[in-house]
C-alpha cells in the first residue's frame, strides 16, 4: 500500500509542476525551422538508444512516403539531442540537408536527460487495439503499403486478424469460396499471361522450364507451397463426377501410379531452376500413401522433409477404409543447407484445424483445401508483398490466399477453363478485372471480342 501511495503522491507531485508550469509560458517555444548541411549534426557519443539497420530502412521509408514531418532538435553545437535515428534514414536516402530546431535554451544536463524523456515518455503510451486493427484494414483495403506504419509482419497479421473477427493470425478471415462453374468455351488460351492485381497467371506448363521462366519474370519465390493433381487416391467423395478429372488435362489417371516420380519430378526441377529461391519453404500436399515416393522426389531435389503437418477436418469422410478420413498430410522442409525465413511471431502447432467442404459444397477439385492450407505458410514465411509460387492453380485458391493474406502470387494452370475459373473467382471476390499481358485488355474485354470471333468463324 505505501508503495501505491508513493507513486501516486509522485503522479501528482508531476501534474502539480505541470500545471504551475502552463500557468506561466513557456521558457521556449520554436518559431524557426533551420536547415543545415547533414555534415554539420554530430551524433551524441553516449546516446543510449540504439538503432539497428532494419529500423532504420522503416524509418528512410517512411520519411520518403510522408517527407519529413520531425526536424532534428539540435544544440548550437551542432550536437543532435533528438533524432538521431532520422539522421541514418537521411544518410541511407543520400540527402545532403537536414531540418533542424535549434535548442539554445537547454543546459548540458537538460539535454542529456531530455534526450532519455524523449525516447522513453513515447513508451509510455499504448494502443486501443481494435481501433488500431480497423484503421489498418482501411489501409490495406485502399492498397496502402503497411510495411510503412512500422510494425512487422507478424504483427500486421495478428491485428489484421483482429479487424477480421477471429481475434488470432493463425486463422485469419478469408474471404468465402465462390468457385465459378468452368466454362465450356474458355476465354482463355495457352499461352495467355494474365495480371490479376498483383498476382500474375498463366495458362501453361509448370513442367517446362520456359514457361516457368515466362511467368516468373526474373523473380523468385520464398514459398514453394501446392497441392498437386497427381495421384492424389479418389476415395468415395472426390471421384470425378461432377467435379473436374484433372487427368484429362494432366494427362494422367489418379489412381493409376506406374507413372510415380516422374510426374513430381518435371514440375520440382522447374520450380528449382526458374522459379524459388535457395532458401524458399516448400510445403506439399499429399495422399498418404505417396509419402515415400514423394520424399524420395524431394531428396534428388536436394530437399528434405522437416516436419509433417497435419490437416484436421472439421468432418470425417465415408470411404471404403477401415476408419473415416478426418485429415490430409502435407511435407513441410526444404532444399539444404538454406534453412527459409520466419517472419511470424507465434509458432504453430503441426495440426492445423481447419474447416472442410460438404458434398455439395466443393470447388472443382479432388481434394479442395481451405485457403488457410495456403495461408498460413504465407504468413510463417513470406513477407507482406512478398512472392509465392504456384505451380498447379486449379481453381485459384493460392491466389485467393495471396489476396487476403497481402502476399502475391504468381500461378501456373494448364487448362484454359480453369485459367478462367481463377480469374472469375479473384475478380468476384475483389471488383478488379485481370489484365491480359501484351494485349492490355481487361478479361471481359477480351472475352467478348475471342467469343465473338468465334461465332464468326462458325
Amino acid at each position: 500500500m505505501a508503495s501505491g501511495v508513493h507513486r501516486e503522491s509522485t503522479w501528482a507531485s508531476t501534474l502539480r509542476s505541470i500545471e504551475a508550469t502552463v500557468t506561466m509560458s513557456l521558457s521556449f517555444s520554436p518559431d524557426q525551422v533551420a536547415s543545415w548541411p547533414i555534415g554539420r549534426l554530430l551524433p551524441y557519443a553516449r546516446n543510449a538508444r540504439t538503432h539497428d539497420d532494419g529500423q532504420v530502412a522503416k524509418i528512410a521509408g517512411s520519411m520518403a512516403e510522408f517527407g519529413w514531418t520531425v526536424p532534428v532538435l539540435v544544440a548550437g553545437s551542432g550536437e543532435i539531442i533528438a533524432g538521431h535515428g532520422r539522421v541514418l534514414a537521411a544518410r541511407k536516402l543520400g540527402l545532403d540537408a537536414v531540418p533542424v530546431i535549434v535548442l539554445e535554451h537547454l543546459t548540458p544536463a537538460q539535454r542529456r536527460a531530455y534526450r532519455i524523456a524523449d525516447n522513453r515518455l513515447t513508451e509510455l503510451g499504448g494502443w486501443d487495439e481494435a481501433l488500431l486493427a480497423g484503421e489498418l484494414q482501411d489501409l490495406a483495403a485502399e492498397d496502402f503499403d503497411l510495411s510503412l506504419v512500422g510494425f512487422e509482419d507478424g504483427e500486421l497479421d495478428r491485428l489484421l486478424a483482429l479487424a477480421d473477427g477471429d481475434g488470432t493470425a493463425s486463422e485469419p478471415g478469408t474471404p468465402p469460396v465462390v468457385v465459378p462453374e468452368p466454362p465450356r468455351n474458355p476465354v482463355s488460351r495457352t499461352g495467355d499471361l494474365w495480371t490479376l492485381g498483383e498476382h500474375r497467371l498463366l495458362c501453361g506448363d509448370s513442367t517446362k522450364p520456359e514457361d516457368v521462366q515466362h511467368l516468373m519474370n526474373g523473380e523468385r519465390a520464398v514459398l514453394f507451397a501446392t497441392d498437386p493433381p497427381y495421384l492424389v487416391d479418389y476415395d468415395g467423395s472426390n471421384h470425378p463426377t461432377r467435379n473436374k478429372d484433372w487427368s484429362q488435362s494432366y494427362g494422367v489417371t489418379w489412381d493409376d501410379s506406374s507413372q510415380g516420380s516422374d510426374l513430381y519430378d518435371g514440375f520440382i526441377a522447374a520450380a528449382v531452376a526458374e522459379a524459388i529461391t535457395e532458401d524458399a519453404a516448400w510445403y506439399c500436399w499429399h495422399a498418404s500413401r505417396r509419402q515415400g515416393m514423394l520424399e524420395a522426389c524431394w531428396e534428388k531435389a536436394g530437399a528434405f522433409v522437416h516436419q509433417q503437418i497435419i490437416w484436421v477436418k472439421d468432418r470425417g469422410v465415408l470411404t471404403r477404409s477401415h476408419y473415416l478420413w478426418k485429415h490430409e498430410p502435407c511435407f513441410m522442409g526444404w532444399r539444404r543447407p538454406n534453412r527459409p525465413p520466419k517472419v511470424a511471431d507465434e509458432t504453430l502447432a503441426s495440426t492445423w484445424e481447419l474447416p472442410s467442404f460438404a458434398k455439395d459444397e466443393r470447388p472443382d477439385h479432388p481434394t479442395p483445401k481451405p485457403l488457410d492450407a495456403f495461408g498460413i505458410p504465407m504468413r510463417q514465411h513470406v513477407a507482406r508483398g512478398g512472392l509465392c509460387y504456384e505451380p498447379f492453380s486449379g481453381s485459384g485458391s493460392q491466389i485467393m490466399a495471396g489476396e487476403a493474406n497481402g502476399r502475391r502470387v504468381y500461378a501456373m494452370e494448364i487448362s484454359p477453363a480453369y485459367v478462367d475459373v481463377a480469374i472469375e473467382r479473384w475478380q468476384a471476390e475483389t471488383g478488379r478485372e485481370a489484365i491480359l499481358d501484351g494485349d492490355g485488355g481487361k478479361f471481359s474485354e477480351v472475352k467478348v471480342a475471342r467469343l465473338d470471333a468465334e461465332a464468326d468463324a462458325d
